[in-house]
């Protein structure tokens, strides 16, 4: 019993404060058998005439008292035991409601920025977007990449691509993936939404134009 505890406490399943508490419990699910099954399979099942039925009684009767006690102590330790549990689950719950809540409400502040840059200026250059970006990459170094995608018009497809492949200096189209993984010239629809700009630049090249829609 002392290794299987200590084990579990060294492995962090159960904190070193509840380590009295599980020992206990432990001790006591495996005395049930002694204390309480053992003297009454020794009494019952003696040989004929040996032990007369009043005294059967005088022995049975406490024991089945124990026994009732014994159940009474287990099934209080089991709901201790699955009340610290569940306190366990909601404070790691709560913690982790907690850290995606300020990170949503990061995303959203972070993109509303970008958003009145747009509002105020009426268009965003590359040199802004990437000026902005790494600010904000800098102060949440957890964001991977920031990327701005802007709806084109079927009919303005070709002026927009010409204007980006101007400003990156490749050979930008708006793109797809297909079965494969593979980026290929998306198929032609009424609109797109397309990735213009990318932060950080290097390796994210390949995104430029793709179409997640």
């Amino acid at each position: 019993m002392i290794i299987s505890i200590s084990a579990l406490i060294v492995t962090g399943i159960i904190p070193i404060e509840q380590a009295l508490f599980s020992s206990f419990t432990w001790w006591l699910g495996h005395s049930v058998g002694i204390f309480i099954i053992t003297p009454l399979t020794l009494l019952f099942f003696d040989l004929p005439g040996k032990t007369d039925t009043d005294r059967k009684w005088i022995v049975t009767i406490p024991v089945i008292v124990a026994l009732l006690i014994t159940i009474s102590l287990f099934q209080n330790s089991v709901d201790n035991e699955n009340q610290r549990l569940q306190m366990d689950l909601d404070y790691h719950a709560s913690t982790i409601a907690a850290g995606l809540n300020r990170e949503i409400n990061t995303h959203i502040n972070l993109t509303q920025y970008l958003r009145d840059t747009i509002v105020t200026q009426g268009y965003i250059e590359l040199d802004n977007f990437i000026a902005a970006t790494h600010s904000i990459r800098q102060l949440h170094p957890d964001i991977q990449a920031i990327v701005w995608d802007v709806i084109v018009k079927h009919k303005e497809r070709a002026l927009f691509e010409k204007q980006m492949q101007k400003i990156h200096h490749l050979n930008y189209q708006i793109t797809k993936r297909d079965d494969q993984g593979n980026m290929i010239r998306i198929e032609d629809k009424p609109e797109y939404a397309a990735i213009a700009y990318v932060s950080p630049y290097e390796n994210n090249e390949k995104a430029l134009g793709f179409d997640p829609t």
